[in-house]
């Protein structure tokens, strides 16, 4: 496995920014990853702070169902424009928004971490909530 050295998360976070095309002032990013991993540090808040948009720090604390319940407020309350998730938040985020919150109107985006590697977008985006999270790893194989 390749270390998270300075260079490689900063790498991350300016292919992230590009990917998402984060812009400076329009932005709020909502990062449902612990930033102790390279994907929420190197491919959420670095990819924020590489443009100079807002950070959002759910709280991730008690599980996948905890963490996307803290997620979802966060992006509601803070009308995050993107989010940077891992496969397991973005699991347990409800499916039925037939009438999303206010304030999730603002969501346009984001990244989902699906399997190892710092490839973006090797595999078909996920949908959440009508928006379209680009992919970020090799999907496993069964994985459409």
């Amino acid at each position: 496995s390749r270390a998270a050295t300075d260079e490689a998360l900063v790498r991350h976070g300016a292919m992230a920014a590009a990917a998402m095309r984060m812009t400076l002032g329009a932005d709020v990013v909502c990062v449902s990853v612990p930033l102790a991993h390279p994907m929420g540090f190197g491919f959420g808040a670095l990819a924020a702070w590489h443009v100079g948009a807002t950070v959002v720090l759910p709280s991730l604390v008690g599980g996948a169902e905890a963490a996307a319940a803290a997620t979802l407020a966060a992006m509601v309350e803070e009308r995050c424009t993107l989010v940077v998730a891992d496969s397991h938040v973005l699991a347990a985020l409800p499916r039925d928004l037939s009438a999303p919150p206010v304030g999730l109107d603002a969501l346009r985006g984001g990244l989902t971490k699906v399997g190892g590697g710092d490839g973006i977008g090797l595999g078909a985006p996920r949908i959440w909530a009508g928006v379209p999270l680009t992919t970020v790893g090799t999907p496993p194989t069964d994985t459409p």
